[in-house]
């Protein structure tokens, strides 16, 4: 048996785990996480699908040969495309499906939701050690649509600012009033902050569906509208 098939989610209520014989580092910083959720109130049925979802990319990542202290873009590109190919039980080579255009592979909103609960592990790692959870090149950039600037005017001010009514696509992020606890946790992480126009942001939604297969809520295409936007300054990280 490999650690890949040993890893298995345990647990119940609000409180899961990963167990199993992968890397124990990396198995203890998604566990962390998992109770850092559980402990910010997010319901039992959230917790428990991130522990699944989780389970499902460390899996791979065992299948790989690779550590969580590893993972780069293009190990994260891999694992979208194995998931866009993995076979499931029940898939038939002759069926197509209407909503992903393939016959094997998960649905997009799954690959969708499996990517927020890996973009919110490694933020959880670069929140709880900031000095050891990237490299010295790496940016953590906060972005938010223009029209929705409560949080990119809180953090350049370092103290929690209110806004007037919001007008954005992207109902997401569209908060007046910044949670203090979550301003504070992106001044210990974040390195600049910057604001984005509604048709990048539209634009940021097509390109994920085009040349990803992703359908996407706008928040989640808020990065792509920075790079759309600043194309010179984000050259480099290509």
């Amino acid at each position: 048996m490999t650690d890949a098939d040993e890893l298995r989610v345990a647990g119940s209520g609000e409180r899961w785990r990963i167990e199993g014989g992968w890397r124990a580092a990396g198995r203890q910083l998604c566990n962390d996480y998992l109770s850092y959720l559980a402990d910010r109130r997010y319901s039992p049925a959230s917790v428990r699908a991130y522990a699944f979802d989780l389970l499902h990319f460390t899996r791979w990542l065992a299948g790989e040969d690779i550590g969580l202290d590893a993972v780069d873009t293009d190990a994260l590109l891999r694992y979208l495309a194995a998931c866009r190919a993995e076979h499931r039980e029940g898939q038939h080579d002759n069926v197509i499906s209407l909503a992903s255009g393939r016959a094997s592979g998960f649905a997009p909103a799954t690959i969708n939701r499996r990517l927020a609960a890996i973009s919110g592990l490694f933020s959880f790692r670069s929140m709880r050690d900031p000095g050891a959870a990237r490299a010295p090149e790496v940016e953590v950039i906060c972005i938010q649509p223009l029209g929705a600037p409560a949080m990119t005017h809180s953090w350049r001010q370092r103290r929690v600012v209110t806004t007037g009514p919001t007008h954005t696509i992207a109902d997401g992020v569209a908060g007046r009033r910044p949670i203090p606890a979550v301003l504070d946790d992106l001044l210990l992480v974040a390195d600049d902050a910057v604001l984005v126009q509604e048709t990048s942001i539209i634009a940021g939604m097509r390109m994920l569906l085009d040349h990803a297969g992703l359908v996407v809520e706008p928040s989640a295409a808020l990065g792509i509208a920075a790079i759309l936007e600043d194309r010179d300054r984000f050259a480099a990280g290509t």
